[in-house]
């Protein structure tokens, strides 16, 4: 392990310490399901952990974690933070920083995390249209959060116009709050949640309705070691990991082992 895997692990250690003592599950999930079941550990190049709940266990944990987490950690979520606009939480710890390009130039916290994505059951019938729904609501709630205007190519004067006037279009069609957005995507999603499916999808998924997974892919949760650790995953970590990556067990080409790139890391 690198010094910034052995930082977020570390952060990884207190949130499963917490969330054994409230009793909330969570499993490793994405590239750290991935890490743990074909490395025993980290994804050698790979720079942040990513941890999934239901959302009930999402809340439940965001109603405590502050509290039992101290000082030394800030829980950033569309909430907490006036200028985040994700719909996942991130756990960050407290003077460090991993600056990554897209927040450069936000004023949030900007220490190194972990990532927490709560998961949703999808309604039984005509899911497509609630997954458009929430996927609209999410790209509204994303361009406002990072309009990337500071990636444009400097030199091309007519592409920088064009974009600024498509943007402008979009807020003035938008012009919603991000409170507003936010009460939106919840209600959608409690709606689903009363009409409780077989099928869960994480919130960074739902652009994707393939990554529906059959709940029983996913729970019971079950435990799994981790850089000589004992954490949670799926109950099918195989074919979650199948459905999501194909042949997880090849590791992929040197030009395709990517990791976040931050501008800046301070442990």
């Amino acid at each position: 392990m690198n010094d910034l895997q052995k930082a977020i692990l570390n952060i990884l250690i207190d949130v499963d310490k917490v969330c054994r003592k409230h009793k909330i599950n969570y499993f490793l999930d994405g590239g750290t399901a991935l890490g743990a079941v074909r490395h025993g550990g980290f994804i050698p190049w790979d720079d942040d952990i990513d941890i999934g709940m239901l959302r009930e266990d999402y809340e439940k944990f965001l109603s405590i974690a502050q509290e039992e987490l101290g000082d030394e950690y800030f829980i950033q979520t569309i909430e907490t933070e006036k200028k985040y606009y994700q719909i996942f939480a991130k756990v960050r710890k407290n003077n460090t920083l991993f600056v990554e390009p897209p927040i450069r130039n936000l004023n949030i916290h900007k220490g190194i995390f972990i990532d927490i994505f709560p998961f949703d059951y999808l309604p039984k019938n005509n899911y497509e249209k609630y997954l458009q729904k929430v996927t609209d609501l999410i790209s509204v709630l994303y361009k406002r959060g990072f309009p990337d205007l500071n990636e444009m190519p400097r030199n091309n004067i007519k592409y920088y116009i064009k974009n600024v006037l498509h943007r402008s279009l979009y807020y003035l069609r938008n012009l919603r709050s991000k409170d507003k957005i936010l009460n939106e995507i919840n209600n959608i999603i409690q709606a689903g949640r009363e009409i409780e499916g077989e099928k869960l999808i994480a919130s960074y998924a739902y652009a994707d309705g393939k990554l529906a997974f059959d709940s029983a892919v996913i729970f019971p949760v079950r435990e799994i070691k981790f850089e000589g650790y004992t954490f949670f995953i799926h109950n099918d970590p195989e074919k979650y990991l199948k459905m999501e990556y194909g042949d997880y067990m090849k590791l992929p080409d040197e030009k395709d082992r990517i990791t976040h790139k931050p501008l800046k890391i301070k442990l």
